[in-house]
């Protein structure tokens, strides 16, 4: 996790505050998801779900810390993403 927002911090130049709210975002994130996995009274279709709806609001959240400069980049990066192979993005996603 410490990664993953010391990448986006230089990334996308985020200030100490904002390098501080994405940790606590990833945090509860990553919370929640676990919550959510090890609760077997919930049903595998809602819990995928329910996690999708975590990480979209993790993301709207995380989006609205950053600045309009911060954001467009942002979104460059998704696209980036967005755009490679599944095996590109596993390789990306080793490094958070």
């Amino acid at each position: 996790m410490d990664a993953r927002v010391e990448r986006l911090g230089k990334q996308l130049d985020l200030n100490e505050v904002q390098r501080f709210n994405l940790k606590k975002l990833l945090e509860n994130q990553q919370a929640e998801s676990d919550r959510l996995w090890n609760d077997q009274k919930i049903e595998p279709m809602d819990r995928m779900t329910r996690l999708r709806a975590l990480q979209d609001n993790t993301r709207k959240q995380f989006e609205a810390l950053l600045t309009e400069a911060q954001r467009k980049k942002y979104d460059e990066l998704l696209q980036q993403v967005s755009h490679q192979s599944p095996s590109q993005q596993d390789s990306h996603k080793t490094e958070h």
